[in-house]
């Protein structure tokens, strides 16, 4: 009978601490989209990763997109659209160029990107900016 107590007290106990730590990820990702109308986080369902989904909007039509995205921590990997562009790193991993010559954005037609982040440690990374084409279009700092 003991036993079956300490063993719903521990049980208890770690859903608890699931619960906390699903929660504190949950609240950090609602908090932190320096623009929510153009950026916003999806999901964190797997431990030290989580989803976001990119606006491209133009005024004019665009024939190539480049889409720089810069966030406050360095990431192990990011991953876009499935294979939307080709992706490369800075040297500190905080900024992401992704690449596409062929794409064709149409003017005042969004399209969403996915995005997926994958990182190390207890700190979630955070988009703090991103640039179309060479153009600020979302930033967390004031214009």
């Amino acid at each position: 009978m003991k036993f079956c107590v300490k063993m719903a007290g521990a049980s208890v106990l770690f859903v608890i601490s699931l619960m906390t730590l699903q929660g504190s990820i949950t609240s950090a990702l609602e908090l932190h989209s320096p623009c929510p109308d153009l950026f916003h986080y999806d999901s964190a369902d797997h431990p030290n990763q989580w989803t976001g989904t990119v606006t491209l909007l133009s005024d004019s039509e665009l024939h190539g997109v480049w889409l720089r995205l810069i966030f406050d921590k360095k990431l192990e990997e990011l991953n876009a659209g499935g294979d939307f562009g080709e992706i490369i790193a800075s040297e500190n991993k905080k900024e992401y160029l992704i690449k596409n010559r062929n794409f064709v954005l149409k003017a005042g037609k969004p399209r969403l990107i996915e995005i997926i982040v994958k990182y190390e440690g207890d700190k979630i990374p955070l988009l703090t900016e991103y640039r179309l084409n060479a153009k600020m279009v979302c930033s967390s700092q004031e214009r």
